[in-house]
């Protein structure tokens, strides 16, 4: 597994071994914060995301990094749709399931 981010895990071994955990970690983490999200009502995207990462610096949520933070997310809602945590109500609104 390798991260979209950060430091990349060497194979085997107590770094690479530490850094993948941290890495499940946050992805477990970022999950939640999906949920939470989505535990009032329907959102989109553009919502979620706003919700998720409201606390970073404007600067990061503009431009490519908004792009980013929307595919990110994508792919997270991909994955809770697939294990029927989620699902999508329309194109681009989804809501627990």
């Amino acid at each position: 597994m390798y991260p979209s981010h950060g430091e990349t895990p060497v194979s085997g071994g107590k770094v690479g071994n530490r850094q993948i955990s941290r890495d499940l970690q946050h992805r477990s983490e970022r999950e939640a914060q999906i949920l939470q999200a989505l535990s009032n009502s329907p959102s989109n995207i553009e919502e979620i995301v706003t919700k998720v990462y409201g606390s970073l610096p404007e600067d990061l949520k503009r431009g490519a990094s908004k792009v980013y933070l929307a595919t990110n997310t994508g792919h997270y809602l991909a994955e809770l749709v697939r294990r029927g945590q989620v699902t999508p109500t329309d194109f681009s609104t989804w809501r627990l399931s």
